[in-house]
């Protein structure tokens, strides 16, 4: 692995330990706002060697400090969840919280520099359980006519880059650009996204 995303591993950790003991209900609300800063430095630093590595086109350096930038927006996502909570503003929380859980599993995706995030998924999982009660989730069936990669603009079928895998730091998505029809709305356990759900 490239000694500089190992060097900014190093320095991540360092800060994610640092700032990562006021991500609970008692810290106080001071405190959780000084580690948001801190995080916002660190993600400056990534992006700058991110910008680099793209100068360079080097797609695995400029990958993995992608990566660092999604556990970064993360654990910033999880420090608002538990503000939101504070302020009882619970729908706002839970947001943050999916947010937290997409973008911990997307720098996963980016990189392996950050393979090692699956002990705080597992974290963000139980917080979901523990405060959080039952949700209803809904998906639905969507019949999509026409629809291009964000990467080249093609036409998804025609182009020569995979859903989800990421090139240049960037994330390969389907833009849907046309819906031919809407088949139904399901109630399902997992959802592909949890913020589609009922509200009481």
């Amino acid at each position: 692995m490239n000694n500089k995303l190992l060097e900014f591993r190093d320095i991540a950790d360092k800060v994610f330990k640092d700032e990562g003991k006021f991500l609970n209900f008692t810290s106080s609300d001071e405190d959780k706002k000084k580690a948001i800063e801190s995080l916002n430095d660190l993600k400056e630093k990534a992006e700058l060697e991110k910008n680099n590595a793209i100068k360079i086109s080097d797609n695995d350096l400029a990958n993995g400090f992608a990566s660092f930038e999604l556990v970064i927006e993360s654990m910033k996502s999880e420090y608002k969840m538990w503000l939101s909570l504070n302020e009882k503003n619970y729908n706002k929380a839970w947001d943050f919280l999916v947010d937290a859980q997409d973008f911990a599993i997307l720098s996963m995706q980016a990189h392996n520099v950050n393979s090692h995030l699956d002990k705080y998924n597992q974290r963000l999982l139980i917080i979901e359980k523990l405060l959080f009660p039952p949700q209803l989730f809904f998906s639905d069936r969507t019949i999509v006519s026409k629809s291009s990669c964000t990467i080249c603009n093609k036409d998804m079928q025609e182009c020569e880059h995979i859903k989800g895998k990421f090139y240049m730091g960037i994330q390969c998505c389907e833009r849907v650009e046309k819906i031919e029809s809407i088949e139904g709305i399901d109630i399902v356990k997992e959802p592909a996204n949890k913020k589609c759900r009922a509200i009481f």
